[in-house]
């Protein structure tokens, strides 16, 4: 099964610069496995960064996948103080989301001879 990774890095807070980092991977049966460092403590975090997910694939949020906090697989997040964590981690998922798709576009594009503006995405398919 081939995947698809991407990295981006949302970083500003208070005038002080801290790195949020999120990995997306996206799989061919359209299932997405987020990374982040980032910790739910029962703020809803993480229905949050799933439905972000989903919005930007168009995909239901049970196809999303979250690992977080487990040094050895996830990036580096701020902590989770004044609940910033959905708006800071929510960017850089959002960016990373961005990112996969426009590769995926790019290589569709290619495939299919079209060009990649003329590409959209539901339901985790490709369509022209």
């Amino acid at each position: 099964m081939e995947s698809w990774e991407e990295v981006a890095i949302a970083k500003h807070q208070c005038g002080i610069t801290y790195p949020n980092i999120a990995i997306v991977r996206v799989h061919e049966d359209s299932t997405v496995d987020l990374y982040v460092g980032s910790t739910d403590v029962g703020q809803g975090t993480f229905i949050g960064l799933a439905q972000i997910v989903a919005d930007e694939f168009r995909i239901s949020v049970q196809k999303v996948r979250i690992t977080s906090s487990d040094t050895l697989l996830t990036p580096v997040a701020t902590g989770s103080s004044g609940s910033r964590q959905l708006v800071q981690m929510g960017l850089a998922v959002a960016a990373a989301c961005r990112d996969a798709k426009s590769k995926i576009f790019r290589l569709a594009a290619k495939v299919l001879g079209v060009s990649e503006s003329s590409l959209s995405i539901a339901e985790g398919i490709v369509c022209s």
